[in-house]
């Protein structure tokens, strides 16, 4: 009864959190990218101290 229609509701929940957290992540990865792909070696420099 209930319960199925929840199971359902929560399944449903957790794959667009995931959608969304591999959304993100890609985002993130492909914001780095792109700030390193023509990034100065001083500036690489600067962020390991």
């Amino acid at each position: 009864g209930n319960f199925g229609i929840n199971g359902e509701l929560y399944a449903l929940f957790v794959i667009i959190l995931a959608a969304a957290e591999a959304a993100i992540a890609l985002a993130i990865v492909l914001n780095i990218y792109k700030r390193f792909a023509n990034v100065n070696v001083d500036e690489i420099n600067n962020l390991k101290e």
